[in-house]
């Protein structure tokens, strides 16, 4: 059975269209679990007026004070009782035919941990839609994890999503589920599930961007937005997982990164804003991060 999970916050204006989704996949004994992270809008009435509208018994709503998504998505790892669960945030749109395609895939091979499916970028206000995942991301999941370090930290492909992915729930058990430390709610996830994976791709795990599993939305109040609090999220989850080795290089990489992007954008606060959040060795070598970061992408 599969609990298809959406963490919601001050989200009026799409939970309709995510749960409208959400309770059209076609998976036997489906559930459907709603966490509402404090909302100050409408979200959690919207919710409420969905069930009694559709009459759904399977939908289930828990409001609970606000303390961030990864808060919510503990809570949800405590009061899933099914064997495997997909993670929808609430302004995004499952699509239903993909996460029941992951689904039936994990369940006829039950040694994977979970499958990543394809995603697709839609833009409100332009209409534009593009695919999530590259051909870097198709590179990046062909490498023994356990033995590199290196290009788990240096080379992971931005972004790779949690809402294309279902998972066993004991797989998100396995590592603790979400460090409540750390902001971020997918890339030290990911990390610490792929780290621990001695045989990697199609042995503990499947990469399957051919099957569409969400349909992922860029608004203005997303998170990544704020380019200066993207980097310090990922700024705090490298301190806490990554080795002293290789810790000064990946964010020093990452770094130059965000100022390469915030310059592109013209965002001056933003430079201003990561050069300050960096050490200062880090930041005495921002130039020599900034000419690989460069030098990588000219080389593609």
């Amino acid at each position: 059975m599969l609990t298809v999970v959406i963490p919601s916050y001050n989200h009026e204006n799409y939970i309709n269209e995510c749960l409208s989704a959400a309770v059209k996949i076609q998976i036997e004994n489906l559930k459907v679990l709603v966490i509402d992270d404090g909302s100050t809008d409408q979200t959690a009435n919207l919710v409420k007026d969905f069930v009694k509208e559709k009459k759904l018994t399977n939908l289930r709503l828990i409001e609970k004070e606000n303390a961030g998504l990864v808060s919510s998505l503990n809570l949800a790892l405590q009061v899933v009782d099914t064997e495997y669960m997909y993670i929808c945030a609430s302004d995004d749109v499952p699509d239903f035919a993909g996460v029941k395609e992951c689904y039936t895939i994990l369940v006829g091979r039950r040694n994977l941990g979970f499958c990543i499916g394809g995603a697709t970028n839609f833009y409100d206000g332009t209409g534009e839609v593009s695919s999530t995942y590259r051909q870097e991301h198709i590179d990046f999941f062909r490498k023994d994890f356990s033995q590199n370090e290196q290009d788990l930290f240096l080379k992971y492909p931005a972004p790779l999503l949690l809402q294309s992915t279902v998972f066993k729930k004991s797989t998100l058990v396995s590592i603790g589920g979400w460090d409540e430390r750390l902001k971020l709610d997918d890339y030290p996830v990911f990390v610490k599930l792929l780290k621990q994976y001695k045989y990697g791709l199609e042995k503990d795990f499947i990469f399957a961007p051919n099957i569409n599993v969400v349909n992922y939305r860029h608004h203005c109040a997303n998170t990544y937005s704020d380019i200066s609090n993207q980097f310090f999220m990922v700024q705090q989850a490298m301190n806490q997982l990554a080795s002293p080795r290789i810790k000064e290089k990946a964010i020093g990489m990452k770094a130059a990164y965000y100022i390469l992007l915030s310059i592109r954008k013209r965002k001056l606060k933003a430079v201003v804003g990561i050069s300050r959040q960096c050490s200062m060795a880090v930041k005495i070598k921002l130039p020599y991060y900034m000419f690989l970061c460069i030098f990588e992408r000219i080389s593609k």
